[in-house]
C-alpha cells in the first residue's frame, strides 16, 4: 500500500512539472526564471519583475533583455556582462549583494523555471519566517503623520517602492511556489 501511494505522489508530483521554455519579452511578470551562462550552466534563479521599466541601473531595457529579482544565485562569482550595467565592466553577481536584488539579463540566457526555490521572508531579513498571524512590519510608521497635508503623487512623477515592490514579488514567488499538501486518492 506504501508504495502505491509513493508511486501515486511521484506521479502527481511530476505532472505538474512543466519543461523550460525559452522567455520572451511578453513574459508576464513574476514567472519564475531561471539564469543560464552560455555554457548552459544554471547562474541564478528568480522572477521576472512585475513592471516593465525603460531604464534598469541606467541601462536601457530592450525587447532582448529582462530585468529579474535573484534569489537564489548558484554561481556567484559568474560576471554580468558589460553590455547590461551602466558602468560597462564585468561584475560578478556577488557584488550585487545578498539576495534578493534585481539584475538585467539577455532572454538568450533565461528560462522558464517550474521550480522555484525562494525561502518564505521578508525581503531584506537574513532568515526571519514571515508570520501570517503577526501584524505586517512597515518600513516606515506613519505615526504623527497627517495624510491630509501631504500632496498627493502624480502618476509622472511617482517614484517605485524599493521595499514595497520586493515584498509584492516575495508574496507572489511564494503563491507560484505554494504546493497542496499530499492527500491519498484512497
Amino acid at each position: 500500500m506504501l508504495e502505491a501511494c509513493a508511486t501515486w505522489q511521484l506521479y502527481v508530483t511530476l505532472k505538474e512539472v512543466k519543461a523550460p521554455e525559452k522567455v520572451a519579452w511578453s513574459i508576464p511578470g513574476g514567472t519564475p526564471v531561471t539564469m543560464y551562462a552560455p555554457d548552459d550552466r544554471q547562474i541564478a534563479t528568480g522572477a521576472v519583475t512585475l513592471d516593465r521599466p525603460a531604464i534598469h541601473g541606467g541601462v536601457k531595457v530592450t525587447q532582448s533583455r529582462i530585468v529579474m529579482v535573484v534569489h537564489p544565485v548558484r554561481v556567484p562569482g559568474y560576471l554580468i556582462s558589460p553590455t547590461l550595467l551602466a558602468s560597462h565592466t564585468p561584475t560578478p553577481l556577488s557584488a550585487f549583494g545578498p539576495p534578493p536584488f534585481s539584475v538585467l539579463g539577455h532572454v538568450d540566457h533565461l528560462q522558464t523555471s517550474s521550480i522555484l526555490e525562494i525561502p518564505l521572508t521578508l525581503p531584506g531579513a537574513t532568515a526571519a519566517p514571515i508570520s501570517l498571524d503577526a501584524s505586517p512590519i512597515l518600513a516606515h510608521p506613519d505615526s504623527d503623520s497627517n495624510m491630509e497635508s501631504t500632496q498627493e503623487q502624480s502618476i509622472t512623477g511617482s517614484e517605485i517602492d524599493p521595499v514595497a515592490l520586493e515584498a509584492i514579488s516575495q508574496l507572489i514567488l511564494d503563491v507560484l511556489n505554494y504546493g497542496p499538501e499530499f492527500t491519498s486518492p484512497i
